[in-house]
């Protein structure tokens, strides 16, 4: 179950990451306007920064072992997004964020349809990862391959001293 959340949440995020930067190679000139929250970055920059940062946390999930460090970095961009997303509201945007870039307008969905869908999504992603994540801190996996790695003398000898 826990990969498969991981890799459900990898798609979501490669997917929103692709519709930022194909959204933000487009030239639109509300691109080019000032972010209403993070107000000294243009629009544009957000999108490129949220989608390398989507995609910095993809690789992390990929190449990492351990669930409690996915799950932690899942919590963490999650948060990011909540916070956003919050600010967004405390300064009375009343606009729809572009949390998933520009898919609503290639896709011909409205706007509204494709937020409550990222909110959806959002949702998935801090239940999952908290669920993944307090399960971890509460009953650790026996394995101690998850935590030493397979090659290390306590994961060959079973925690027994050698010699």
């Amino acid at each position: 179950m826990k990969t498969a959340f991981f890799w459900t949440t990898q798609f979501f995020l490669v997917f929103s990451a692709v519709g930022k930067m194909v959204g933000a190679a487009k030239w639109t000139p509300g691109l080019r306007l000032t972010d209403p929250l993070v107000t000294f970055l243009t629009a544009r920059q957000i999108l490129v920064s949220a989608s390398v940062i989507e995609l910095c946390v993809v690789v992390f999930l990929w190449r990492q072992k351990a669930d409690i460090k996915k799950g932690v970095a899942v919590l963490w961009l999650g948060f990011v997004f909540l916070a956003y997303r919050l600010g967004l509201w405390t300064v009375g945007f009343k606009g729809y964020c572009h949390c998933l870039g520009y898919w609503s307008s290639w896709l011909h969905i409205p706007e509204a349809r494709v937020n409550t869908i990222a909110l959806w999504m959002l949702a998935f992603m801090l239940s999952g990862a908290g669920l993944i994540t307090i399960r971890q801190l509460l009953w650790p996996d026996k394995s101690i391959t998850h935590v030493v790695g397979s090659s290390s003398i306590w994961a060959r000898t079973g925690g027994r001293r050698e010699g």
